[in-house]
């Protein structure tokens, strides 16, 4: 059970990072997004990928260190961001360049497992 609450506390780590972080590029650069609300500014798309990074990576950390088996945990927070950030690209396909969604979706699993690994790293030094 404490598994399934890491990564379910990773997941909504995830989210409210993103959500908040997309929140603040546009909010800074809103003459670079288009009325519908999606941005072929390569500037715009990459601090996406970075803000994307330091999501999977602090999501991952908290599934770590809240789950009984922080890589397991980590690898299934991996997998679920993977199912559905392939969903909602998916969705914004013709609405940003190929390379961004390829490079996104690359980075989700082997980031957020990082994260628990950089966790479960620091709870056998610390215990």
């Amino acid at each position: 059970m404490r598994n399934v609450v890491a990564v379910i506390g990773g997941f909504v780590v995830w989210s409210g990072l993103w959500l908040g972080g997309n929140s603040a590029i546009k909010g800074a650069m809103p003459d670079r997004y288009q009325a519908d609300g999606f941005s072929q500014d390569a500037t715009v798309l990459v601090l996406a990928l970075v803000l994307s990074v330091v999501c999977s990576a602090l999501a991952g950390w908290v599934t770590g260190r809240i789950g009984n088996s922080p890589l397991g945990a980590g690898k299934v927070l991996g997998l679920l961001l993977l199912a559905v950030g392939a969903m909602v690209q998916v969705g914004a396909w013709s609405n940003m360049p190929v390379w961004y969604h390829l490079i996104f979706l690359a980075l989700l699993f082997p980031v957020a497992k990082m994260g628990a690994a950089r966790a479960a790293a620091g709870r056998s030094i610390t215990s």
